[in-house]
């Protein structure tokens, strides 16, 4: 930001900033309080006051706030004493079936992971985290699907700090995952025939090399035959049984998209 006119100190707007701004917008939203484009007049009062606790200085021209406000928002926030290295320490020392919960993995798969990434694919960690607990936030997030909110109540820290970390964590495993998830002998060089010379399935298929087994692939139905192609989820569906498009399924006689063999 620019130098303020009067000569003081410029304000500092960090990452963790945009994130609780962002939060704050979501909620004025879900709210009802951006009807168009913009929000309406409760809700940016519900901002700037409600939430901030800022007011107007007409003297200065700007957005004032008292000194009892800077001393709650500079209070700090992540004070447990179990700090997430701590948790970490404690689930290495205890119970197999714990660790296995937390991260989705046994103690020795964790950290022959954790050395093959350190040692291979550039995880490091910092003065203020070592690089197992940056793993450890990563896989947390990733086997349990949680937020960097969640996230930063586990291990203690601010969520600019989670993300950071998780993001370093995310990009080690990518780079192994370059190395370990790869097509053996060129057998996915070529495209198959059946969706080579199908101008039905060519330019949406062209790039797949198959599917997982028991995939379901969204489908159209006309709205009187949709019961028996309606998943688990809701959807109607159609389970390919032969992974390569083939036009050959497995079912049951009456419930063609939900069940398969």
């Amino acid at each position: 930001m620019g130098k303020p006119k009067d000569g003081g100190i410029s304000a500092i707007w960090d990452q963790n900033d945009t994130l609780v701004f962002c939060d704050l917008c979501i909620v004025e939203i879900e709210l009802g309080n951006r009807p168009t484009i913009h929000f309406n007049k409760e809700g940016w009062n519900n901002l700037v006051r409600g939430e901030t606790g800022l007011g107007w200085n007409a003297s200065r021209k700007t957005i004032d706030a008292s000194d009892e406000w800077w001393d709650e928002r500079l209070k700090p926030c992540m004070t447990s004493k179990q700090t997430g290295d701590k948790w970490l320490a404690e689930l290495v020392g205890g119970h197999p079936v714990r660790f296995h919960n937390a991260f989705r993995m046994s103690k020795q798969i964790f950290f022959d992971l954790l050395q093959n990434l350190e040692q291979n694919y550039g995880l490091q960690g910092s003065r203020r985290m070592a690089s197992r607990e940056v793993l450890a936030i990563t896989l947390y997030i990733l086997s349990h699907n949680e937020t960097i909110r969640k996230a930063t109540e586990h291990f203690q820290h601010s969520s600019e700090t989670a993300s950071r970390y998780f993001s370093e964590g995310l990009r080690a495993l990518l780079r192994l995952a370059e190395d370990i998830i790869v097509p053996q002998g060129g057998y996915f060089a070529m495209t198959p025939p059946e969706i080579l010379q199908d101008a039905r399935y060519m330019p949406f298929f062209k790039d797949c090399i198959g599917v997982i087994d028991g995939t379901h692939v969204d489908a159209r139905i006309p709205v009187k035959k949709q019961v028996p192609y309606i998943g688990r989820h809701g959807t109607t569906t159609q389970c390919n049984g032969c992974l390569r498009f083939q036009h050959v399924f497995y079912f049951r006689h009456g419930w063609l998209g939900g069940i398969c063999a």
